[in-house]
């Protein structure tokens, strides 16, 4: 007899090599059958957020991310120093004009005070988390500060 399986996954690259992810298994009836799908932890997820919020500043239209982010920091998921390589490893590319956890800071920092940022965000679709935006900026702004 044949199952169907239907699922959405988002297929990424791994970069972070410094950052181990962990490995989920899905065993079939016959339990000779395996698929093995590895996990970016909660913590590399975050920093990417981060680091992509940091990348576009106030001109950043993926709001979802900052409720995504709230999210893992309220949850109290997070491995600070987990957060703080991943975001470092990111800085190392040199892809973009960040070089340190200050220059994220200060960028968010910005963006979250732009009023044109906050007119798109408070009109965005994308908030699936009940606190407003002056928690969540607050808390965002809280976690990376303390990092």
């Amino acid at each position: 007899k044949t199952r169907e399986l239907k699922f959405k996954m988002d297929i990424g690259v791994h970069t972070l090599l410094a950052v181990e992810q962990k490995v989920s298994c899905f065993s079939f009836e016959n339990g000779n059958n395996q698929i093995i799908l590895r996990v970016n932890p909660p913590e590399q997820i975050v920093a990417e957020k981060l680091y992509s919020l940091a990348k576009h500043g106030a001109l950043s239209s993926r709001f979802k991310d900052v409720f995504d982010i709230y999210y893992f920091i309220d949850k109290n998921i997070l491995n600070r120093e987990v957060v703080k390589t991943c975001l470092n490893t990111l800085l190392l590319s040199k892809k973009y004009n960040l070089s340190s956890l200050e220059d994220i800071c200060v960028i968010i920092n910005n963006a979250f005070e732009d009023k044109e940022y906050i007119k798109n965000f408070n009109s965005s679709n994308e908030g699936w988390i009940d606190a407003s935006r002056e928690v969540i900026f607050k808390v965002i702004l809280d976690y990376i500060y303390s990092l």
